[in-house]
């Protein structure tokens, strides 16, 4: 059994360490650039963490989003993730279509 793992990184002159626990079953991760909270490297990090540790992840990038764009649709492609969530749970067999 993995028990976890410890990930170093430093980003813009700080550093963290993270630590990915066995509990996670999955990890979907949203960013987009230009937030003006932390940018993509702090999900870079954790997405390479999270893969380090066996935990099935997708990741998505965007341009434009901004910061907390939640489900209200908009014209930013960001705002079509609840799509994106569901089709990638599927093709890892966390979700199945009723029969």
């Amino acid at each position: 059994m993995h028990e976890g793992s410890y990930f170093p990184y430093i980003m813009a002159s700080r550093s963290h360490t993270l630590y990915i626990g066995v509990q996670l079953s999955v990890g979907m991760l949203l960013s987009a650039c230009g937030a003006g909270i932390a940018g993509v490297y702090d999900a870079l990090a954790y997405y390479i963490g999270l893969e380090e540790a066996g935990v099935p992840v997708a990741m998505h990038l965007y341009a434009r989003g901004g910061h907390a764009f939640g489900l209200r649709h908009t014209d930013l492609p960001i705002t079509d993730w609840p799509q994106l969530m569901d089709r990638w749970l599927r093709t890892i067999g966390m979700v199945h279509t009723a029969p």
